[in-house]
């Protein structure tokens, strides 16, 4: 873990950010161009407080985390992990917690309340490593999804 660096997703990091990515779930085909295009769409800022952090070995990409910061009415802006992803044969080495530490620095410069994530339930190992990590589960939901045609960038 001595030689990860945590730093600020660039656009030169896409190929092999689009190569980790695909880790989500191997036996899906991601979409290069819906990825390309989401990507520069965040790193230009048009996806308003969006970031990317990624775990640099030096010669490869080995985990990231998207995170964007939640602006409700009434309450102080929390930042949510949206996506949090270590290669599985480094997971348990430090990566994520370091991705975790990066975020939780940028949070409190920001003077933001609270990080939050959402996890599926079947995750269990990473239930438990958001839990040595400090979070702690706050309530159960269900989350809707309505498809419509599909949306361009």
């Amino acid at each position: 873990m001595n030689d990860i660096i945590i730093r600020d997703c660039r656009a030169s990091d896409g190929p092999a950010l689009f190569k980790l990515f695909g880790n989500w779930d191997p036996g899906h085909e991601f979409d290069l161009s819906l990825f390309t295009a989401s990507l520069e769409d965040i790193l230009a800022g048009s996806g308003g407080d969006t970031r990317i952090f990624v775990a640099d070995s030096g010669s490869s990409l080995v985990g990231y985390a998207q995170l964007g910061k939640l602006r409700r009415l009434g309450f102080i802006p929390d930042w949510e992990i949206m996506q949090l992803l270590v290669l599985p044969e480094l997971r348990s080495s430090g990566i994520g917690a370091a991705l975790l530490a990066r975020i939780e620095e940028l949070a409190r410069n920001e003077g933001c309340s609270a990080l939050i994530l959402s996890s599926q339930s079947h995750r269990q190992r990473a239930h438990a490593f958001y839990e040595r990590n400090g979070f702690r589960q706050f309530k159960e939901s269900r989350f809707y999804e309505k498809n419509l045609e599909e949306c361009k960038l």
